[in-house]
Formats: structure tokens, C-alpha cells, sequence
């Protein structure tokens, strides 16, 4: 016999909560597992020494990938950026949520 012990109730309360962490760390966890979805905004314009335009994008979840310069026609194709976790630095993907990567303790076994 098989049973189900997850109940209609008790999983909509873990897709609640599941939207609930992804707004609080701003993480699009709809895609892959394993991929972290970064979206930019230009905070800034300016001109080079040539005159043409560039535009300084910023990257959300915040402090994981630096602001970048780039030029006016890489900024429609930039708006959204996937990196794997892997990939990601490890202080970087311990400051988007604890729960992404948990360093394990090495424990010595003491002798009998």
C-alpha cells in the first residue's frame, strides 16, 4: 500500500514558503536548481574617449556580481544573467541564503 504523506495543505504551505524565500533574497528559483538568475538596471550613462555611450548596469541579488560598464548595444541582451552555483564564489553564495551551501565539519573518530 502506498501512502501519501503530503496532504494538498501541507504543500502549499511549502510553495508559500518557497515564494516567501525568494522574494527575501530576491533568488528566481522557477529555473534550474542549480543556476542563479541575476537581473541588471543601469544606474548610470556616460561617454568614452570614442563618444560612444555606456551604461554602468547593476546586478541583483546585490554583492555577488560587481557593477558593470558596458555598451549600448550589449544592454538589451544583459538585462538577465544565469550563472551556475558552482561557479559562483563561495562567500558569495553563502550571502544569498544560509540555506544554499552548509560547510560540513570534519569530525576525527575517536578510537574505541
Amino acid at each position: 500500500k502506498t501512502e501519501d504523506y503530503f496532504d494538498t495543505g501541507s504543500m502549499e504551505q511549502l510553495q508559500q514558503q518557497l515564494n516567501l524565500m525568494s522574494e527575501a533574497t530576491q533568488i528566481d528559483l522557477n529555473g534550474s536548481n542549480n543556476t542563479v538568475t541575476f537581473h541588471s538596471s543601469v544606474i548610470a550613462r556616460r561617454k568614452d574617449a570614442s563618444g560612444k555611450a555606456q551604461f554602468l548596469l547593476h546586478w541583483t541579488p546585490e554583492d555577488v556580481i560587481p557593477d558593470e560598464w558596458v555598451f549600448e548595444s550589449q544592454v538589451p541582451f544583459l538585462h538577465i544573467r544565469s550563472i551556475p552555483i558552482g561557479q559562483l564564489p563561495l562567500d558569495s553564495v553563502v550571502s544569498l541564503h544560509p540555506s544554499l551551501y552548509h560547510q560540513h565539519r570534519h569530525r576525527k573518530h575517536r578510537r574505541k
